[in-house]
This record gives C-alpha cells, structure tokens and sequence, in this order.
C-alpha cells in the first residue's frame, strides 16, 4: 500500500468518526434534564451527657442531569465522553504505519 493510499485511508476513516460523532448529538433525545443545584446540609453534633456541645453545618451542592432513566453528573458525563474520542483517535493514529 503506497504512501498516498494510507492517506486517503486516513483521511476516509477521519470523516466517518466525525460523521458517526456529530450524529449523535444531532439525532439525540431532547429530553435531557438538569437537576441542580440540590443544596443540604450535613449536620455533626458532639453530644455529651444529653447536652450538645457543639454543632458543625457544611452545606453540600450536587448537581445531575437525566436522560431517560439513567441519571448522570454532567461532569463524569463529560470525561467520558472525552474518553471515548480520545481513545478512538489513538486508535486510528495506532493503525496508521
């Protein structure tokens, strides 16, 4: 195989990963929801003869989107996703030689 067909080979396999990627997003449901941020509070208490002694308030944000019956943090949503290209593309770059 010449130099000149590895790179069209390249090239072809380039513009069906691009294809398939922004297929996806264009044909998804639209139904995603965003939940968030849901705001609590953990409460620690130091107890001691029945009397507190004293009280620590941190307030914890989440924040997770649903699609479907699936629920997923936005963020993991996102590493994935960059996971999955990244790995496609070094998979293409170990096929070229």
């Amino acid at each position: 195989m010449s130099r000149l067909e590895k790179f069209y080979k390249f090239i072809n396999i380039l513009l069906c990963m691009g294809i398939l990627f922004f297929a996806f997003d264009a044909y998804a449901a639209p139904k995603v929801k965003t939940f968030g941020p849901n705001c609590y509070y953990e409460v620690t208490r130091v107890v001691e003869d029945g009397v507190i002694v004293s009280e620590k308030q941190v307030e914890v944000c989440e924040e997770e989107t649903e699609q479907g019956k699936q629920k997923m943090d936005p963020v993991l949503k996102d590493r994935i996703q960059n996971a999955v290209l990244l790995t496609a593309f070094i998979a293409v770059l170990n096929q070229i030689k």
